[in-house]
């Protein structure tokens, strides 16, 4: 069994010992309680643990999780409001020379909708993201999961950003349009829309084929427009998943396929774009 180590506010401890114990390969798990309020960072001996899970974090953490590369810990890092881009470029460079395991949470890569695909294709031409949400404070994980796709399906150096954020809704809410040019010509499009009406899809473009994911109605429909449906999940569920592939990283001593490098490569682009949008 993998031991594991929770470091959060806690309530995002609370949370994480919850989706911990519905995964069959760890034991319980131990919790490190955080607070803004008291920046002392207790001692922890990290070799007594298998797995680190960085929960929702104050930025006094970040010491301690640049500790944990340097011991070659296996990391479980959830998306930090205080995290930019310098951050995780400083992390890249130490986790070269350490080599760890650095599992970035990011749920709907774990979608079943589109798991198969991402192993499959690398070269879309283009890509169109779209989904509807409820808060501003939405907006920063819409975009992660939705450029993270794009990471994985393009070679995603980005030539170009253009933003649209003056567009609205019938009832006056915002419609955000990111269009992103890369080198290569290929084009991606993300298209956030502030309403409480449940949308969500994805629609990927190669030179002769094209796919959409309905993620609100739990289809693909391929080149013929055939849908095929799954089962129903929960956006709890897609996190519950994430934890199970970390854990069989970490027992097949595998790097995720979704790395920390993509990770800064993502949000070397939200840096670009979030002040606009927020």
């Amino acid at each position: 069994m993998i031991k594991g180590l929770i470091l959060g506010t806690k309530e995002s401890a609370s949370t994480y010992t919850t989706y911990l114990e519905q995964v069959r390969f760890f034991s319980k798990a131990e919790t490190v309680i955080l607070s803004t309020d008291n920046p002392t960072i207790p001692y922890i001996n990290f070799k007594n643990f298998n797995a680190i899970i960085f929960a929702d974090c104050p930025k006094n953490i970040k010491p301690i999780i640049e500790t944990a590369i340097k011991h070659q810990c296996n990391i479980y890092l959830t998306d930090q409001k205080w995290l930019s881009s310098n951050i995780t470029q400083q992390w890249l460079s130490i986790q070269r020379e350490a080599n760890n395991l650095f599992f970035c949470e990011i749920p709907e890569l774990a979608n079943p909708l589109t798991e198969d695909f991402l192993q499959t294709y690398n070269q879309t031409q283009l890509i169109q993201y779209e989904k509807n949400i409820v808060r501003r404070i939405d907006i920063r994980q819409t975009l992660i999961n939705a450029l993270s796709f794009i990471c994985l399906t393009n070679t995603f150096r980005v030539k170009k950003i253009d933003i649209n954020s003056m567009d609205t809704t019938l009832k006056g809410k915002p419609i955000y349009k990111i269009r992103l040019k890369m080198f290569d010509h290929s084009i991606a499009y993300i298209i956030l829309k502030q309403t409480t009406r449940k949308e969500h899809h994805m629609m990927f473009q190669t030179q002769k084929e094209k796919f959409t994911f309905n993620f609100s109605q739990f289809y693909i429909e391929n080149p013929n427009r055939v849908k095929f449906t799954c089962e129903p999940f929960t956006y709890n569920e897609l996190i519950v998943k994430n934890i199970e592939l970390f854990a069989l990283n970490i027992i097949q001593n595998k790097p995720p396929a979704y790395t920390l490098f993509h990770y800064n490569s993502v949000l070397n682009i939200i840096d670009k774009i979030e002040n606009i949008l927020t």
